[in-house]
């Protein structure tokens, strides 16, 4: 993996745990709550990791590091494009079959929201363990 896109992964992971801040860390979420400031760390992290994506499909990476960099590229990706969804289909819902459609006060769009929330983060995680590992132990990576 050459310096450039090594520069890339460590930006992913940066935006990735301002992400992370911005829903955990009670500071930022008073900061943010109520605002559409929510939403551009988890832009910049798409952003970030649509580059990396791109930077392991193109510049020849091979073996496992290119698995593990597309899975944490992609799963980068899916965080945010799966926030989009889960709002846009919950809006959609409640505009076809109105409020009453999610069973109530409470009530979400949970497909996208698990996506999003659960699934995208482990495997941006998983991606980056692996590609941290094999950075910093195979000579294939070098």
């Amino acid at each position: 993996m050459n310096r450039g896109m090594f520069a890339t992964f460590i930006l992913t992971l940066i935006s990735f745990a301002s992400s992370v801040a911005v829903i955990t860390v009670p500071p930022f979420t008073e900061i943010i709550s109520g605002s559409l400031l929510f939403l551009v760390p988890f832009g910049i992290f798409f952003l970030i990791s649509a580059v990396l994506f791109t930077m392991a499909l193109k510049w020849g990476v091979r073996g496992k590091l290119r698995g593990f960099l597309l899975l944490a590229g992609g799963s980068g990706i899916g965080v945010f494009l799966s926030i989009l969804l889960h709002n846009f289909v919950y809006g959609l819902f409640i505009y076809a079959f109105g409020e009453g459609i999610w069973g109530g006060v409470g009530g979400d769009e949970p497909f996208f929201f698990i996506l999003g929330l659960i699934v995208c983060p482990v495997g941006y995680v998983v991606g980056s363990l692996g590609t941290l590992y094999l950075t910093f132990t195979s000579s294939e990576a070098r």
